[in-house]
């Protein structure tokens, strides 16, 4: 356990993700997944501008050889995040939720609810990769979901045979493990939040305010707890709250692989109903806004004039840099680098 003074030293974000690691609890549930299901939790991390990293939930990352043949690909790894992002739009049991992965295998996640700050952008518990139901057609969707990808077929059906095969007891059994995770998580968090409430108030002194960044700090960190009013704030919302979500997702992550029928399979729905939903509530079709959301994003890159056009395009979720600037030239009738030139 660190210190009052060194705690408030640290982010809570941080400080939470360095309590989430050492967990005695998460690990002997680690132990137990491992044993009784093949199956360990990690913990994953998603900072602003970098790819998600693996962290420990008390013991090293279980991460398996299928999942890191599919994120040591460029676009593998794009489609990764987009999965972990879409995990919000989930129907959630408890606090966890069944991820169909874009690369054809399944994982139980738990969304860490926390004041999105301090350049992190999520908090998720998830199991490794596994598989239910036949072997071959199995390995046929993963043949599909990853077509297109740099990846040895003869490595990742390896790897695929390996993983975890769960039946119907099984995969309750999964799920009952993820949600104490769940909830040992979330009691790691109200402990630091307790915590750098003390600290905050011891380092104040008799009769002295804590200073206006540190009160920020807590209330950042204040978010973690507010579960409840998020959820009747949704239910309230005339907006749809599967289209918010949805809405907001896209936002925070522009340059990410979405499509309608991705969140649609997140939110367990058709790709019809959801493109029809979404253009009721938000008056424009999705494909209208993921292109404003990612236009936006483009050029406030573009005026960083340290990015090269190419650096640009890849950091808007575009390989292919031709394609790019056709695709902007086609919105903002001028080349990226014209406009750029003009600001």
């Amino acid at each position: 356990m660190q210190d009052g003074k060194k705690s408030m030293t640290t982010s809570f974000g941080e400080q939470l993700i360095t309590e989430i690691e050492n967990s005695s609890l998460l690990s002997g549930l680690n132990v137990l997944g491992k044993r009784l299901l093949g199956l360990g939790v990690t913990l994953i991390v998603k900072r602003a501008g970098v790819p998600f990293e693996f962290h420990p939930a008390g013991t090293a990352p279980a991460v398996p050889e299928f999942c890191r043949l599919i994120v040591g690909d460029g676009q593998g790894q794009r489609r990764c995040m987009m999965c972990h992002s879409l995990v919000s739009l989930s129907p959630l049991e408890g606090n966890v939720a069944e991820c169909a992965c874009h690369s054809g295998v399944c994982m139980i996640l738990s969304p860490l609810t926390y004041g999105r700050s301090e350049g992190i952008d999520e908090i998720l518990l998830t199991t490794a990769g596994f598989r239910r139901g036949p072997a071959e057609p199995g390995w046929r969707s993963v043949l599909k979901c990853t077509r297109g990808l740099d990846i040895n077929r003869h490595q990742l059906r390896a790897a695929y045979d390996v993983l975890p095969v769960l039946d119907d007891d099984r995969y309750s059994l999964a799920l009952t493990l993820m949600e104490c995770a769940s909830k040992a998580m979330a009691e790691v968090g109200k402990r630091v939040l307790l915590e750098r409430e003390l600290a905050t108030i011891r380092a104040a002194g008799p009769g002295r305010t804590p200073s206006t960044s540190t009160v920020e700090d807590e209330l950042r960190a204040a978010l973690f707890l507010a579960e409840e009013a998020v959820e009747k704030r949704r239910k309230t919302a005339s907006v749809s709250p599967l289209v918010r979500v949805a809405a907001d997702v896209v936002a925070r992550h522009p340059s990410l692989p979405f499509t309608v029928a991705a969140i649609a399979r997140a939110e367990r729905i058709s790709p019809n109903y959801f493109s029809n939903l979404f253009h009721r509530h938000m008056g424009q079709s999705f494909k209208h806004y993921l292109d404003s959301a990612r236009l936006g994003q483009a050029e406030a890159l573009l005026r960083d004039l340290s990015l090269s056009i190419q650096e640009v395009a890849a950091k808007t979720g575009f390989e292919d840099v031709g394609y790019f600037i056709r695709w902007f030239k086609r919105k903002r009738k001028t080349t990226p680098l014209a406009w750029r030139r003009t600001r």
